[in-house]
């Protein structure tokens, strides 16, 4: 060996060139976590795949299907057919949701919590076609405790056209609705038609380049520790 080669402070710039190229590549992987790209899943709460046409069936086995729970109930909460309610008419099938309650009290309520959050929760609040009185109500997304938005109507009598609201957030983990019939509405609560949850979820590309990003990281580390 030459005397006049430092081996010692190669080896050293040997393990810092190694070191600095690992540090690059954790970058660049963590740079594809912080940017993956999102598109939106639309999915439609097909309320019609029950059969209420003898009567009100309870919404919890159905929307339980899609991920939603129903909890925070002061009443239960059914799907209903407009051959049965024949002064409210759902479209484009015959099923609705509806919070019906005898009487029509003030502060009736349910929350649907999501168990994949939501970036868009949109319905139809069903049209009214004879003289009878809907409840004033709300319908307020949350992104866990925190109020991300909300939507409603007054109390409303007589005839009303269909009316479409969407509710929109970065991470919706549940809708309220509540309603005030003031004792003298005929529908308690807000009837609700044309449910559509929108997920947010990565593309199958960006997922392709994060996996490779940390795999080729993995593979730097074992052929450096060997």
């Amino acid at each position: 060996m030459w005397p006049w080669i430092n081996h010692n402070n190669n080896s050293v710039k040997i393990e810092r060139i190694k070191s600095m190229k690992t540090k690059l590549i954790l970058i660049a992987a963590l740079a594809l976590i912080s940017t993956v790209v999102k598109s939106n899943a639309q999915i439609a709460v097909d309320l019609d795949s029950v059969d209420a046409n003898l009567g009100p069936v309870d919404a919890t086995t159905l929307l339980a299907s899609y991920g939603i729970t129903l909890t925070n109930l002061t009443n239960p909460v059914s799907i209903w057919s407009d051959t049965n309610i024949t002064y409210l008419a759902a479209s484009p099938g015959t099923n609705f949701l509806l919070q019906q309650v005898g009487g029509s009290p003030d502060g009736i309520s349910y929350t649907l919590d999501f168990s994949t959050p939501l970036t868009s929760f949109s319905f139809t609040r069903i049209a009214s076609v004879d003289s009878n009185a809907v409840a004033q109500w709300t319908a307020t997304a949350y992104d866990n405790l925190t109020s991300v938005g909300s939507v409603g109507e007054a109390a409303f009598g007589g005839t009303e056209a269909s009316a479409d609201y969407t509710l929109s957030g970065a991470d919706i983990t549940s809708v309220t609705i509540t309603a005030n019939g003031s004792g003298y509405a005929g529908i308690s609560s807000a009837p609700l038609d044309n449910i559509v949850l929108t997920q947010a979820v990565p593309e199958p590309s960006t997922w392709a380049m994060l996996t490779g990003g940390v795999g080729s990281l993995l593979l730097f580390r074992r052929r450096r520790s060997s």
